[in-house]
Parts: C-alpha cells; structure tokens; sequence
C-alpha cells in the first residue's frame, strides 16, 4: 500500500469512528460504546499488522467531542516482542475541516516516558486534490521503549530521548503551495547489538542526532542533519547536505543529497568488514561519502 493511501485510511478510520461512536452516545451505555470502538479499531489494524488493545474507551464533551483511550497497547502480529504502550490517547476532529476537501484531527499521546501531540490531516476526494497535513510535537521521548518501530525500520534503539517538532504542508496537486519545517534532536542516541540486513553490528553509542530542514514553495532544503560530533567519542559521525523536490506524491518527490559520514576507531575494529565494503566510498581523510539522488522511497547511489 502507497505512503499517501495509508495515511489517508488512518485519517478516514478515525473520523469514521469518532461519528460513528458520536452519534451512538445518547443511546448506548459506556461499556457498550468500549466494546464497539475497540472492536472496531482491531480489526482495521490488523491490516497494517498490527494487535490493538484498550482498558477503556471513553467520549467526551467538554471543549467539544472527542474520543479518550486508556492503557492502550500496539503488539506486532508476527513478534509480540514489538510493543508501543500508550497510557492516554485523545483524538478530536478538526469540525470545521468537515467543511472542506482536507479532514483534520488533534490528537495527544501519553507514551514512552514523554508526550506526543499534534494535527493530523488528509485530503480525502480523488487524487487530483491530495494533500497531507502533519503538525507533531515530541516531548521526552524515550526510544529504548519503541520495540514497535523495529517492525518499521531495521534497528533497535538502546536509549535516546527525542524532542522537537514537524509542520509539514504539503499539497500534491499543486506542489509549489508546499511548506514546512522540521526540527528534531535525538540526545544520548545508542543502537543495542543486532543482526541488520544479515550484519552482525556491535552497538553504536552517539552522543545526538539532529535533523533540520525547510519546505518553501515544493522546495526541500536541509538546513542540517548531523549525527555524533566526534569521531573520538561517538561510533557514528554523520552528515548530509542537499535539497529536493515534493512531487505529486511522497514516491514521486526527488531528492539529492551527499551523506559524509566515518567510524570511531573501536566501532573498525569490533566490525572489520565495515572498512572493506565500504571501500568504494572511501575519501582522501578517511571518511567515507555517498551521493544519494532519485525518488524519496527508492533512491539511488
């Protein structure tokens, strides 16, 4: 399933269950509603392999109508060692938004140490009026509790605390209209020892991590994205420089980017296959460097 369709049916689902549990609020007990809600959430995230479980459901009135989850727990279908546990979760639809082509929802999170919140939105008519609304804003998170991200990308964190927020606007069918922004710093980051993509790696202890980067009128420009500061003392000192361009969807937007990045001397000699495959890449200090250009989800070096 495309980026763009999976963000959009996860905007649908929740406003198609805040209506439909709304209208049901006068008629149905709690314990009712809880079992509907829940139910229903089940069985929509299994599609993205997901368990879903809940203590309770809740609606709410007060500043408007919105949907309270406690104690929820997301579980990988294939390893239910991947777990996120979400304390609270409110989500309220954007009401006005109703009103236009792009459907809204607020939503805030208690989980992994720290707070997530934000708006979430979606175009949700035909293709030639697509468009994806993303505002987050992160508050103490602790990544060593998100085994769950490990059924997304191949590493499991060891610690790191992540701060920071993301605005992005973006508009497909009329690309230049896009903007946003990023602004994200990952503190005491460290990768535990793992098996990826057939690799034995030791673990990579970085003292941080830090992504910033612009949107104006469908052009993307990194302002920074950093990672470890010295060679001497994190595993991992990383950088990329580049800018891009959003297209009529995430796979079609293009990007072009330089990564320059090396390796603490331990991390060489606790993998001595590192140096050799990345011969290739090897530049005249030491380092190492790639150009990456092509579509986002499928570039090429």
């Amino acid at each position: 399933m495309k980026e763009n369709s999976k963000f959009k049916l996860a905007l649908l689902v929740l406003f198609g269950i805040f209506t439909f549990f709304f209208f049901l609020l006068l008629k149905l007990p709690d314990a009712r509603i809880q079992n509907l809600a829940i139910a229903h959430i089940k069985t929509v995230s299994q599609n993205f392999g997901i368990l879903f479980s809940a203590e309770k459901v809740r609606i709410s009135l007060i500043f408007g109508p919105a949907l309270k989850f406690y104690n929820v727990e997301l579980k990988a279908m294939d390893d239910d060692t991947q777990t996120l546990k979400i304390e609270f979760l409110k989500i309220k639809p954007k009401f006005f938004s109703m009103l236009t082509s792009t459907k809204k929802a607020a939503f805030s999170a208690e989980l992994l140490d720290g707070e997530v919140s934000g708006v979430i939105g979606a175009s949700v008519s035909d293709a030639s009026n697509s468009a994806l609304i993303t505002h987050l804003y992160f508050d103490s998170i602790n990544l060593s509790h998100a085994t769950l991200l490990k059924k997304f990308i191949p590493v499991q964190f060891g610690s790191g605390q992540l701060d920071g927020k993301i605005k992005l606007n973006l508009d497909f069918s009329q690309t230049q209209k896009s903007r946003g922004s990023e602004n994200i710093i990952v503190k005491d980051l460290s990768l535990l020892s793992q098996k990826i993509y057939g690799f034995n790696v030791p673990k990579i202890n970085m003292s941080q991590a830090q992504i910033e980067f612009t949107i104006s009128e469908g052009s993307l420009l990194i302002d920074k994205i950093e990672m470890g500061k010295d060679q001497k003392t994190d595993d991992i000192v990383a950088k990329v420089i580049g800018d891009g361009q959003i297209g009529q969807s995430l796979e079609k937007t293009k990007i072009n980017f330089k990564i320059i990045f090396g390796f603490s001397e331990a991390l060489k000699q606790s993998f001595p296959l590192l140096d050799n495959i990345l011969t290739p890449a090897k530049t005249t200090d030491g380092r190492y460097a790639y150009k990456v250009t092509g579509f986002l989800f499928a570039p090429g070096m």
